[in-house]
């Protein structure tokens, strides 16, 4: 396995441009933990938040895009074993590093408590923007309609006023993190909604395109997409678009942790 996650991690190379450093903090949580982190402004290079916060690139990338708030309780009941023993494990297994949007709520909160809870340590990666989540050190508004997850190991905050706003971000620093090609990338779509159709659009139809696994089961979007799929057809465009030009693979969230871990270890060849 070290051999593994050496030869994942031994190809880095120097970026070709000198590259703006970035002003990073600390950030304590009330339970003791604490996450690195960096405000962006609009315009910046990927490769100078890799470097402001310390991680290693090029390494194999994961990009969640789920539910949040709106992910119902039995959907997250539905989830929750197999992304803390299927996805988490195997993330921890070949530290892999998985990029999400870092609140507490949804497939985010179960990735982090899964984190906590086996004493993990694989990247994981929150993106946010700045003005509408909470953390440490912030007064609470209205505004701030999501707290931070306190099990994130690190956290980019973004321009923007809404939630989506940060998608731009996550899609170029996890494309960033996997180097261009040279490791290999993922995107694992759970629940979600119009954000999240969205960014599976884009992912599936501009350049450079993640391949995608959808998991069926997990409610809203990720269950419109394989429904559609399943028919070959969609009225929605968006998904008619994704169907026809993304690289999609389906996997039921019923089908359990071991049958997640082991199609990841097959799709990125390990």
């Amino acid at each position: 396995m070290m051999q593994l996650i050496r030869r994942f991690l031994g190809m880095a190379q120097e970026p070709e441009v000198p590259l703006a450093p970035l002003d990073t903090f600390t950030i304590q949580f009330p339970n003791k933990n604490r996450s690195q982190a960096v405000k962006i402004p609009a315009r910046v290079n990927p490769l100078s938040i890799i470097h402001s916060l310390g991680l290693h690139a090029p390494t194999p990338t994961i990009l969640i895009s789920g539910g949040a708030g709106a992910m119902d309780t039995a959907s997250m009941q539905a989830s929750r074993t197999t992304i803390e023993d299927g996805l988490a494990r195997f993330l921890n297994d070949y530290q892999v590093a998985l990029v999400d949007g870092g609140t507490t709520s949804g497939v985010m909160q179960l990735l982090g408590v899964a984190r906590e809870r086996r004493a993990y340590k694989f990247p994981l990666i929150g993106v946010a923007p700045d003005n509408v989540v909470w953390y440490p050190g912030m007064e609470r508004s209205e505004q701030r309609l999501a707290d931070l997850d306190a099990f994130h190991s690190h956290f980019v905050l973004t321009p923007g006023n809404e939630f989506g706003d940060e998608s731009n971000t996550i899609f170029q620093l996890s494309y960033a993190l996997c180097g261009k090609g040279a490791r290999p990338r993922l995107c694992i779509v759970v629940n979600g909604g119009q954000i999240v159709k969205r960014e599976v659009h884009r992912m599936s139809t501009a350049k450079p395109r993640f391949p995608i696994l959808v998991m069926e089961g997990t409610g809203r979007f990720a269950d419109e997409l394989a429904t559609a799929h399943q028919q070959k057809h969609s009225a929605d465009p968006l998904i008619q678009a994704t169907l026809e030009e993304g690289n999609l693979s389906f996997l039921n969230i019923n089908a359990g942790a071991p049958m997640l871990h082991n199609w990841l270890e097959n799709f990125f060849g390990v």
